[in-house]
């Protein structure tokens, strides 16, 4: 399963001009979802959760100064520009990769490596609760990106619905395949795509390299709660995820592909503080 960053959990904690100016949380789940991006067979893992964020206590003035930060197991990041509702951001973190091992369908393909990433995003946020975020990273030097706008339901759950873009290189190292017959090794190595190794006649004769480009490789629709604990005490609470993702394009045309949808669903139990 890839690594799932845990900003759906980070919700939990707003920071406004009428908050304190830092918030801590810890916690620990599990959440289950596919074993990678395609796969038909489902695994559960734990899901630690981590954030602590900081705010002016000021409303955004705008100009070019240190106005919110965070750190958490997603990655570290901060605003530096902010005119009201809206910011830029820039963040840093580390992309986990994939690894044959975490599914049969993989067998005999070698690894992608994990890799640093560093992007740049925008968000905005009204009054009323809806939302827009857009980020660009690079990770590990291929380019991604996403979209995202968001708005409450009755309340209490926060809804989204976004699209995620990822350039050919990306494509081709989790999307593209070439077989392991004479053929198609020609000129292989100097490609993207995974060579599946010899002995594995599940991908024989295919060659999904070349058509793979640039584009939108999927969609996403998500719903979140967060439920205070009271019986556990004020700082307890249980936050609830769930992420509906969607193949299309030529990522869901891979060979590697054998489900297009995948609904990951996490459970997290946490403890905040606020200052």
């Amino acid at each position: 399963m890839k690594t799932r960053l845990i900003l759906l959990f980070a919700a939990a904690l707003p920071l406004s001009a009428a908050a304190a100016q830092s918030s801590l949380m810890l916690g620990l789940g599990v959440g289950s979802g596919a074993e990678y991006a395609g796969s038909d067979e489902s695994e559960t893992v734990a899901l630690p959760a981590i954030n602590w964020e900081w705010q002016r206590d000021d409303a955004c003035a705008g100009g070019l100064r240190l106005h919110r930060a965070f750190a958490g197991v997603d990655g570290v990041g901060a605003a530096f520009w902010c005119a009201g509702a809206a910011a830029f951001t820039v963040n840093a973190g580390y992309d986990a990769g994939r690894d044959e091992s975490a599914s049969d369908h993989l067998d005999g393909l070698p690894d992608v490596d994990g890799g640093g990433s560093v992007g740049l995003g925008f968000t905005y946020g009204d009054d009323d609760g809806l939302t827009f975020g857009i980020e660009a990273a690079s990770v590990d030097s291929d380019l991604v990106a996403s979209a995202e706008i968001g708005y409450p339901l009755f309340d209490f759950i926060d809804a989204g619905i976004g699209i995620n873009y990822a350039d050919k290189g990306r494509m081709q190292k989790y999307f593209g395949v070439i077989g392991n017959d004479s053929s198609n090794m020609a000129g292989a190595a100097m490609d993207e795509c995974g060579v599946v190794a010899t002995g594995n006649t599940n991908y024989q004769g295919m060659d999904y390299c070349d058509e793979l480009g640039g584009g939108i490789q999927s969609w996403t629709v998500s719903l979140s709660t967060f439920i205070p604990l009271p019986f556990a005490g004020d700082s307890w609470a249980a936050s609830i995820g769930i992420d509906h993702t969607t193949l299309i394009g030529d990522a869901a045309d891979s060979p590697l592909v054998h489900d297009k949808s995948d609904t990951f669903i996490g459970l997290t139990i946490v403890w905040q503080r606020e200052r």
